[in-house]
């Protein structure tokens, strides 16, 4: 009885290992987008998107909207910035800095799941003059589709 509940065991924990190695990769080719939970007072929705590349190793596209947006620089009804290159992922974790959209940090917690915190910081330009808008740090989270 002890070998048959050992191996029992034994074939559980190899299943339950079995199913963590798949879980937290990126779906190749996947495109996820969600919101990004930024106070009412900053912007009254914010969206986040990015594109996984084919082989599932970077992200290729990276883009934000947000509506009704103030920020200490200026305020906007709604803006989107984005960002592209080949921004490497490391295994399941996103760690992603760029100057037109800020930081974006988080993990994949399944193939169509991710999280994680952004720092919005868009850099751009009105008639020659470059300007920052820094809105601060906050959740998201996204869905592949």
């Amino acid at each position: 009885m002890k070998q048959i509940f050992s191996r029992a065991v034994g074939i559980l924990l190899v299943l339950a290992l079995s199913a963590c190695s798949t879980n937290g990769k990126p779906k190749a080719g996947a495109s996820y987008s969600g919101t990004i939970d930024v106070p009412k007072e900053k912007a009254t929705s914010a969206l986040l998107s990015f594109k996984i590349s084919d082989d599932g190793t970077q992200v290729t596209k990276i883009s934000i909207m947000l509506t009704d947006l103030h920020c200490e620089t200026m305020s906007a009804g709604s803006m989107s910035q984005s960002a592209s290159g080949n921004f490497a992922l490391n295994g399941n974790q996103i760690d992603i800095q760029s100057d037109s959209i800020g930081e974006l940090k988080g993990s994949f917690t399944s193939a169509s799941d991710a999280s994680g915190t952004i720092h919005v910081a868009m850099k751009y330009k009105i008639m020659g003059s470059s300007i920052l808008c820094d809105l601060g740090t906050y959740p998201w989270k996204a869905k592949a589709r």
